[in-house]
């Protein structure tokens, strides 16, 4: 690849040799920072036209995933199936519209690197989404999503072995 070209996943291929490369050359973190997140409705899928708007581009949802907030007010969805396998629920918070939380703590490590240059990846449901030279790629089993530089280095912390 030459300077300055960002690298891309493309199809099932380009995404397993991603994640194999983030476990070979990647080191194993954990989420410190806890995940505010709530059930994504038939009203919110009709409202946002089944889109959230992510820091990294346009990713689809259905109702029924989730709609987690992350530290810098940061949306972005989580399936119903991860959240109930990396997530814990520790309590439930109510906002200003009467909207019910839920305050989740992570239970998994993952696998993450930084990268050099800008670069795409294509996440559970098939959406590409783009990451900036810096940020990270994160890895769990045959997912990955990224994770904004600044973001990532004040919720996560590395695995010590």
């Amino acid at each position: 690849m030459g300077e300055g070209k960002s690298e891309h996943t493309k199809g099932a291929s380009g995404q397993i040799e991603l994640i194999a490369r983030v476990r070979q050359q990647g080191k194993e973190y954990r989420k410190t920072a806890p995940t505010k997140a709530r059930l994504l409705t038939q009203k919110d899928f009709d409202e946002r036209k089944g889109i959230i708007e992510t820091k990294e581009g346009p990713v689809s949802f259905q109702v029924g995933d989730y709609l987690a907030v992350g530290v810098e007010g940061e949306e972005f969805p989580i399936s119903k199936e991860t959240m109930g396998r990396t997530k814990k629920l520790e309590r439930i918070v109510v906002d200003e519209e009467g909207l019910e939380w839920g305050v989740y703590r992570n239970t998994n490590t993952v696998f993450a690197m930084q990268m050099k240059k800008p670069f795409t990846v294509q996440v559970e449901n098939g959406d590409s989404i783009h990451g900036k030279a810096e940020d990270y790629v994160v890895c769990d089993g045959d997912q990955c999503w990224i994770v904004d530089q600044k973001i990532f280095e004040t919720t996560y912390s590395k695995v010590e072995k």
